[in-house]
């Protein structure tokens, strides 16, 4: 596939408090994740929030990494995406 140019994807979840953020890059499977530039801030998601994707930065591949999950009792934690959407 080619490059595509997004301004927006929107982040759904069941567990809210997970910090996510968006990352593109142009190599399918990067065994380190600095291999994929940082393309939407890192948030604290609520149910369903929208990054804005810096522009200038088309890439082949998407990533919604998770950075930070909730505590789900001692020493168990958790995160969940339930739906990822992309505009152009």
């Amino acid at each position: 596939g080619q490059p595509v140019a997004l301004r927006q994807v929107t982040v759904s979840t069941s567990q809210p408090g997970t910090q996510v953020q968006i990352r593109a890059g142009n190599e399918q499977g990067a065994a380190d994740p600095a291999d994929y530039t940082v393309v939407g801030d890192t948030k604290t998601l609520s149910t369903s929030d929208t990054f804005s994707i810096k522009s200038g930065t088309p890439a082949r591949y998407y990533v919604v990494w998770l950075t930070q999950l909730v505590q789900d009792g001692p020493d168990q934690f958790q995160g969940s995406i339930s739906e990822v959407s992309f505009k152009r």
